[in-house]
């Protein structure tokens, strides 16, 4: 995707026909796939790149959403994720319970939620990156980005992820001495 996005070329009808194809490293003919994964992320490195990223990634939903193959993650189907805030707040809405959780800039509100209590940070967008556990003298450090910071009340115990895949519900634990079980390597 990176080398698509970058100098690849690509032809996408909505509806999807026959001939749509993608031509990077690979040639994709998306058609001619038996499903579809779907985690779009930015991959542009410069501001040309990104242009074309964005290109690609608004005629590829096009095509996802008009597609028949089978969609993991279909776009503009309650893809929260990607904006956390959002997600929590669908969440609640669902009847499903979101720990407290703050989204500021104000380093006078940030320290006053972490001094009550064992508090993470999280991306506020879908990136993926590690959820770490930080305490006031982090602040100091993490506050200087430009950015505002989401920081998260700690709950401690398994990791439980569910995953609708067609009309079914899966559902894994994940058991771990870490934070972030994803950052766990032990063998």
């Amino acid at each position: 995707l990176v080398d698509l996005a970058a100098r690849g070329t690509w032809s996408l009808s909505v509806p999807p026909g026959a001939d749509d194809v993608l031509t990077g490293v690979e040639v994709v003919r998306p058609g001619e796939l038996s499903g579809v994964y779907v985690r779009p992320i930015y991959l542009g490195r410069t501001l040309a790149e990104a242009a074309r990223w964005r290109g690609l990634l608004d005629g590829f939903t096009g095509w996802l959403d008009e597609t028949a193959l089978p969609v993991v993650n279909r776009p503009h189907h309650n893809q929260l994720n990607s904006y956390k805030p959002a997600h929590y707040a669908w969440l609640s809405a669902n009847g499903l319970l979101v720990p407290p959780s703050l989204l500021s800039c104000d380093p006078a509100r940030l320290e006053d939620f972490v001094s009550r209590g064992r508090t993470v940070v999280k991306p506020v967008c879908g990136t993926r990156a590690t959820t770490r556990e930080v305490a006031r003298a982090d602040l100091d450090r993490l506050s200087r980005h430009d950015g505002p910071m989401l920081v998260q009340r700690l709950v401690p115990g398994d990791d439980v992820r569910a995953h609708v895949v067609g009309d079914e519900i899966v559902a894994c634990r994940f058991t771990s001495s870490m934070i972030d079980y994803r950052s766990d390597r032990r063998s």
